[in-house]
């Protein structure tokens, strides 16, 4: 009874009601007011008012109420401190842009401007703002019907912030997707002109997308703008890809068809059904195409390539039985030929094995008989003694064993290693990371086997003899030009700077020969011979006609030269160093004698 009374006392929305002093008036009096004033309300169509005004008050409810509204206030505060640092950050950024002449400073300046002309010189901040005041004074007024009022307001505030917020974040992009689209109209529109194409439907519904894209960015809706503007994007790229499809199309139609007038030329044959029909097919499609329905187009020239194809295969037997009255016409010709061609084969392979020999081979230096002081006196142990040696004449490649005639090797089949490069390179680089027993057992077998090369023509390795008086060519210095040398001489050095380190070999005949005709006896790669290692010359001596000494330490042979990694030293005619048989270096290389 009590808060019924109290009830009575309070106001609800358009109730003309007085205030009720109950103290002193009976209840009947109470509820005769009380129901005359709904009455009233009822009458005035405020009667849900009255009801709300005369129901209990709900306190938990209420709490309820006020905490969703205190969530709504902050998410609120939220899209307002999104937005005002949104614009600072916004404003800070076009600044630094425009002082740091950025790319970026156009992108930012559009940006910047739709969010001042639309968002935030527009009139939905200060409605947003005037709202907010509303539902803040309703919820001051602390009753259950305006709390619940207060709630209706504030979230369509946080509603319209929220879309604020989005069509600021929509706004960034919008120069860039209006970029984008207007680059993929251009490469359309290009395409078009280039292959004369009528515009598509997917062109028709891009300009379309980009009217509304407008309409929409005038609206201020920079949200469904840039969604518009996207997806006339991707109806241009469409457009075109569908155009390529087109005159893949096309072309493949053309090409079936030009197949099928080529054999009934060259066969003098009549159109089967499937040429009517194919006819047809292209007709329909150029039709299409000039109407922009490209998708119908393409399944016509499809369609027409099918039965092209179809013609060409339905006069198989027919091609059949002219080819074997043909080959029949031809056979007595055929057969007095044979002989011919028989022998111009043969010669052909003849040709053809000479020419093989010339590649793989090259044309061999003949190296004149001497004699002459092998060793060095000022050298290390390994060189001495000095003893004097005669050599008879050989002939020996100018140049170090290239990759390309490796790779020959490989691809014939007589070698099954295929050395690494290091990326440096092939062809005319000289080989490398090849060892002893590569050289031996694959790629000298092979050349003597593709060659014929037998007794004194067979290929091998130089002995050290034959190396070391080949390198000097008359010289008695510690180069075959003198003894002094530099980087315009040879390849050396890669562990000092004097030849700008360079890591890694030169092609073939970089540098000037010596007076034998042979390049790169120094430096380069080191280039394996066929002796056996001997710490000095003590053995060797007793073999004064150039041969190979096999005496010694034969699982490891000697190399002559010096390398692109060696020392200005180790390139000395005279200097001498060592491996075992498997090793294999991206500094060993080789090149052969031809003789005993």
């Amino acid at each position: 009874l009590t808060e019924f009374l109290s009830a009575l006392q309070g106001t609800g929305k358009n109730i003309a009601m007085p205030s009720l002093p109950l103290k002193n008036i009976g209840i009947a009096a109470a509820v005769l007011i009380a129901v005359l004033g709904i009455s009233m309300a009822a009458t005035n169509g405020s009667l849900d008012d009255v009801w709300q005004a005369l129901k209990p008050v709900d306190k938990a409810l209420i709490a309820e109420q006020k905490a969703d509204i205190a969530k709504l206030q902050g998410e609120i505060k939220n899209y307002q401190k999104r937005l005002e640092k949104g614009q600072r950050n916004l404003n800070a950024e076009a600044r630094d842009a425009q002082r740091n002449n950025s790319n970026e400073l156009k992108n930012l300046q559009y940006w910047q401007r739709l969010s001042d002309d639309y968002l935030f010189d527009g009139n939905e901040l200060t409605d947003l703002e005037g709202e907010l005041s509303k539902g803040e004074n309703l919820l001051r007024q602390d009753t259950e019907l305006t709390i619940q009022q207060a709630g209706q307001v504030l979230t369509q505030v946080r509603d319209g912030y929220k879309a604020l917020w989005a069509q600021f974040n929509a706004a960034e992009h919008l120069l860039a997707a209006e970029q984008g689209n207007n680059k993929s109209r251009k490469k359309w529109r290009l395409y078009k002109t280039k292959h004369k194409l009528t515009e598509n439907k997917d062109a028709k519904q891009a300009q379309l997308e980009e009217e509304q894209a407008v309409d929409f960015q005038r609206d201020a809706d920079f949200v469904n703008s840039k969604r518009q503007w996207l997806l006339a994007t991707k109806d241009w790229q469409q457009a075109y890809v569908t155009a390529e499809n087109l005159l893949v199309a096309k072309q493949d139609a053309t090409q079936a068809r030009n197949k099928w007038n080529k054999r009934k030329k060259v066969y003098a044959l009549e159109n089967p059904s499937q040429v009517a029909l194919a006819v047809q097919n292209e007709n329909m499609a150029k039709a299409q195409q000039e109407e922009g329905d490209f998708i119908a187009a393409i399944a016509n020239w499809q369609a027409a390539e099918t039965q092209w194809k179809a013609a060409y295969q339905a006069v198989g037997s027919e091609v059949a039985r002219i080819d074997k009255k043909r080959a029949a016409d031809k056979a007595a010709i055929e057969n007095t030929a044979r002989a011919a061609k028989a022998a111009q084969a043969a010669k052909a392979a003849k040709a053809a094995q000479a020419a093989k020999i010339a590649r793989y081979i090259g044309k061999l230096v003949s190296i004149p008989a001497g004699s002459f002081s092998m060793g060095s006196s000022n050298g290390s142990k390994y060189e001495k003694p000095v003893h004097r040696v005669s050599i008879s004449s050989f002939k020996i490649s100018p140049k170090e064993v290239t990759f390309a005639q490796w790779d020959a090797c490989v691809t014939a089949g007589g070698c099954s290693y295929r050395p690494a490069d290091q990326g440096w390179g092939r062809g005319s680089r000289p080989v490398i990371n090849v060892s002893y027993n590569d050289i031996t057992q694959q790629f000298i077998p092979w050349l003597n086997k593709i060659t014929k090369s037998q007794g004194n023509k067979r290929f091998r390795l130089p002995s050290e003899a034959e190396w070391e008086y080949a390198a000097r060519s008359g010289s008695t210095t510690s180069y075959s030009w003198g003894q002094n040398i530099n980087c315009s001489k040879a390849r050396y050095g890669f562990d000092s700077d004097e030849c700008g380190r360079q890591q890694g070999t030169d092609p073939v005949k970089s540098f000037k020969a010596n007076n034998f005709g042979l390049y790169d006896m120094h430096g380069n790669v080191s280039e394996w011979t066929q002796d056996c290692w001997n710490n000095n010359y003590n053995g060797a001596s007793t073999i004064s006609d150039g041969r190979a000494l096999l005496g010694g330490d034969c699982a490891k042979r000697v190399l002559r030269g010096g390398s692109w990694y060696s020392r200005p030293s180790d390139l000395r005619s005279a200097n001498r160093s060592w491996n075992s048989l498997s090793k294999r270096y991206n500094s060993y290389g080789f090149r052969l004698v031809q003789g005993y």
